[in-house]
């Protein structure tokens, strides 16, 4: 299995609620990230087509080799998760309107050859494949690499936003909306129990990949809140995807250069403004000489 594969999801399915346990979603993301690789076996067959008639298989040692366990944990591991997978559900949005389908169609288990397989759910295919606009790619080594569901789907969700790279983004994200798309417990969805044991592990997780370098705040703090009251309302984060090789501002810092950006900005509109009513003033003055003469 290549670490320098990509999966590539649809923006709306990154943002759908998963519910995913840690080896289901090893398995998902190894078998599409191969999707190409089995297409290219069959003759006239598109490389970036999924067809729900179709079973796409992952070995047992493949898994083992991949995570450096047992091949018999990992039949342990695959045969339990591909079941519970068959069961799992996913929520999420085209335009107005919501759904909630199946991950997966079929399971399928070929014990002699020590491979488990899977066919995709109809509704879910046009989110994994053939996808021209508002898609994200997530490379395979990183997204395995993170240890905990916490920090894979910030990673994930942080990665719809890329931009450039080494340049900075920033993007903000409502706390409930953001709780619930890090599948977080109900135990959990109190701000103060969010921060602590999902947001922070997260973003730890994250960092010691160095696919995402995190501005820093106050109180050494990888992101800013925003809190209109006494509540927590939001959170920005500010990174930069990749490693820059040279120090990164604080989030204040970076603040300030974008508030001096916009001071420029506005007196370089002022400057423009000013030159146009000169112009239009030196026309009138122009026109009233021409008119007396």
């Amino acid at each position: 299995m290549e670490t320098d594969y990509v999966i590539v999801l649809s923006n709306a399915l990154i943002r759908a609620y998963w519910g995913l346990g840690e080896v289901e979603k090893r398995i998902l993301w190894m078998i599409l990230s191969r999707v190409k690789a089995y297409n290219a076996k069959k003759p006239n067959e598109k490389y970036d087509i999924i067809k729900t008639e179709d079973v796409y298989w992952l070995s047992y040692n493949e898994y083992a080799e991949f995570f450096g366990c047992n091949p018999s944990t990992a039949f342990i591991e695959l045969k339990q998760a591909a079941e519970t997978l068959h069961n799992r559900t996913i929520r999420f949005t085209e335009g107005e309107e919501v759904f909630i389908t199946h991950w997966i169609h079929t399971r399928a288990l070929w014990e002699k050859g020590g491979k488990i397989g899977i066919s995709f759910s109809p509704r879910v295919i046009p989110h994994l494949c053939n996808l021209r606009k508002l898609f994200t790619q997530l490379p395979l080594g990183v997204s395995l690499s993170i240890s905990s569901t916490y920090g894979w789907r910030l990673y994930d969700l942080l990665m719809i936003e890329k931009t450039s790279k080494y340049s900075i983004k920033m993007v903000t994200f409502p706390i409930e909306a953001l709780m619930a798309m890090m599948d977080t417990p109900p135990s959990l969805r109190m701000y103060k129990n969010f921060k602590k044991f999902a947001l922070f592990p997260a973003i730890k997780t994250i960092e010691e990949t160095k696919a995402i370098q995190f501005l820093k705040g106050e109180g050494d703090i990888s992101f800013k809140e925003y809190k209109p009251g006494k509540k927590v309302m939001g959170i920005t984060f500010f990174y930069v995807i990749g490693e820059t090789g040279y120090p990164i501002p604080s989030i204040e810092g970076f603040l300030d250069v974008l508030e001096k950006k916009k001071e420029e900005k506005k007196e370089e509109k002022r400057r423009e403004m000013m030159k146009k009513v000169v112009k239009q003033a030196d026309f009138a003055r122009k026109r009233e000489s021409e008119e007396r003469v």
